[in-house]
C-alpha cells in the first residue's frame, strides 16, 4: 500500500511556496504585469517543456490509458451536469453560473503535478502529465462553450480555435508522438543526433524551473480581498468541488475497471486539486463573472490544502481499494 506519509512530506513543500507567493504579492515584489509575464513564461513555455519531457519518457503502453481516459472524462461530464442545481437560485446570474461552472470542472495542472513530481515522480508525474492532456479538450470546450452562452462580452472565441492555441495541449501531443512512434531512437539512427541529451535533457531542465514557479503563481493569484464578498456560496461551490470531483472519479475507475493502483491515484490526485487559476482570465475575456471566479480560486486552492491530504487518506486507508479491486 502506498505510504500516506510520504504523500504528507509532498505536500508540505506545495504549502510554502503558495504561502511564499502570497507574501511577495502582499510586499508588491513585482507589479501585477511583472506577475502576469511570470505566468505566461511557465504557461507557454516551462510547463509545455515538462509535459514533452515526462509524457516522452512514460512506460506505459498507449492504449493502456484509454480507460483512464473514460473515467476523467465522465467525471468531467458529471460534474458538469451536476452544476445545473446552481439554477436552483432564481437570483443567479448567467455570468456566476458560468463561473461555478468553470470552478466545477477545471483542475490546477500545476498543483497536480508538483504533488506527483513530491510523491513519486517515476510513477506519477507521467501519469498525471497524461491525465492533464487527456482533460485539457474537454474542460476546454466546456467552459468556452459556458462562456459563449452565458457570459456577458461580445468577444465570443470558438473552442476549438482555443484548442488548437494551447500550448499544453501541444505539448502533450508532442509528448505523444516521441513516445509512441519512438522518435529518438529514429532520429539518433538517422541523424546522429543525441536525442536523450541534445533535447530531452533541456525539456528536463526547463521542466524542473516550472514547479517552484508555478506554485508560486498560484499564492499571488489568490485575491483576499475579493474572498470576502458572497462567502457562503463560494465556500460551497469550492467544498462541492474539491470533494465530490474526486469521489466520482474514483467511481468512474471502478466502473471502466481500472485496476493500476498508480493509474487510480494520479486520476484522483488531478480531480482533488483545486480549480484552474486561469479561469479567472477566461472569464474576464469573455464576459463571466470574474471577481466570483477569482474568490473561488482562492477558496478552492486553500481549502485543498485539507480536502487533497484528507481524500487520499480516506482511499489509501479504508480498504476502499481492496475491496473495490
Amino acid at each position: 500500500m502506498l505510504d500516506f506519509q510520504l504523500f504528507i512530506l509532498a505536500i508540505i513543500p506545495i504549502l510554502l511556496f503558495i504561502a511564499l507567493g502570497i507574501f511577495l504579492k502582499y510586499i508588491h515584489f513585482l507589479p501585477d504585469t511583472g506577475w502576469y509575464a511570470v505566468e505566461k513564461i511557465i504557461y507557454y513555455i516551462l510547463f509545455p517543456a515538462l509535459l514533452i519531457h515526462s509524457i516522452a519518457n512514460i512506460d506505459y503502453n498507449f492504449e493502456d490509458f484509454m480507460p483512464m481516459a473514460a473515467a476523467l472524462n465522465i467525471a468531467t461530464l458529471a460534474m458538469f451536469i451536476l452544476s445545473f442545481f446552481a439554477w436552483s437560485n432564481k437570483t443567479l446570474s448567467g455570468a456566476r453560473f458560468s463561473s461555478i461552472l468553470q470552478n466545477n470542472i477545471r483542475f490546477n495542472s500545476f498543483v497536480a503535478l508538483t504533488i506527483a513530481s513530491q510523491y513519486n515522480a517515476g510513477q506519477f508525474l507521467p501519469l498525471v502529465a497524461i491525465g492533464v492532456g487527456m482533460l485539457i479538450p474537454t474542460v476546454n470546450i466546456l467552459s468556452v462553450w459556458s462562456l459563449v452562452i452565458w457570459g456577458k462580452s461580445t468577444h465570443k472565441e470558438s473552442p476549438f480555435s482555443s484548442l488548437f492555441k494551447n500550448p499544453l495541449l501541444i505539448a502533450c501531443a508532442i509528448g505523444f508522438a516521441i513516445q509512441y512512434f519512438d522518435i529518438p531512437l529514429r532520429t539518433e539512427y538517422h541523424l546522429g543526433l543525441d536525442f536523450e541529451k541534445h533535447i530531452l535533457e533541456p525539456l528536463a531542465i526547463l521542466g524542473k524551473a516550472t514547479i517552484p514557479l508555478a506554485l508560486i503563481a498560484v499564492g499571488t493569484g489568490i485575491n483576499f480581498e475579493l474572498m470576502k464578498t458572497s462567502a457562503s456560496s463560494r465556500i460551497f461551490w469550492a467544498l462541492f468541488r474539491n470533494l465530490v470531483f474526486p469521489i466520482i472519479a474514483l467511481l468512474s475507475c471502478y466502473i471502466f475497471g481500472i485496476q493500476d493502483l498508480n493509474m487510480i491515484l494520479a486520476t484522483v490526485i488531478i480531480t482533488a486539486s483545486p480549480t484552474a487559476t486561469n479561469s479567472y482570465i477566461l472569464s474576464r475575456q469573455m464576459g463571466g463573472d470574474a471577481p466570483f471566479m477569482a474568490s473561488l480560486i482562492g477558496t478552492s486552492t486553500l481549502i485543498s490544502a485539507i480536502t487533497l491530504p484528507l481524500i487520499i487518506f480516506i482511499i489509501l486507508n479504508s480498504g476502499i481499494l481492496d475491496v473495490a479491486y
